[in-house]
């Protein structure tokens, strides 16, 4: 969210000449909203206001579709979200969790 789709796109290059084969990344991106917007979906403009102030304003956001081609070489294993975090333990249904930041697990 943080590095243009270009500069993401040669990382992944970048580290797939640095990993051995069977090697593993995990990251987080925000998932493109339906109308095309890059932000939490409950995000307010007082949200949008704190991130600029503190120097994080989300640069670029996907589909998860998108994704898989923008992997490439590697190969997406899994995408965790909000409701896969909440299947994690019985002690996560009823806390709070942002909805719109994917988990991406990736094999090279």
């Amino acid at each position: 969210m943080y590095l243009p789709s270009d500069i993401f796109s040669l990382l992944m290059r970048t580290l797939k000449g640095l990993s051995s084969s069977g090697s593993q990344f995990t990251f987080t991106f925000m998932e493109k909203q339906s109308d095309g917007r890059i932000r939490f979906h409950s995000q307010s403009k007082l949200v949008d206001c704190w991130l600029r102030g503190r120097g994080e304003p989300f640069l670029w956001g996907t589909t998860r579709g998108e994704l898989v081609d923008l992997m490439r070489p590697w190969r997406v294993i899994r995408f965790f979200d909000h409701d896969n975090l909440r299947e994690l333990g019985p002690g996560l249904a009823d806390e709070p969790i942002a909805k719109g930041e994917v988990i991406c697990l990736a094999e090279i």
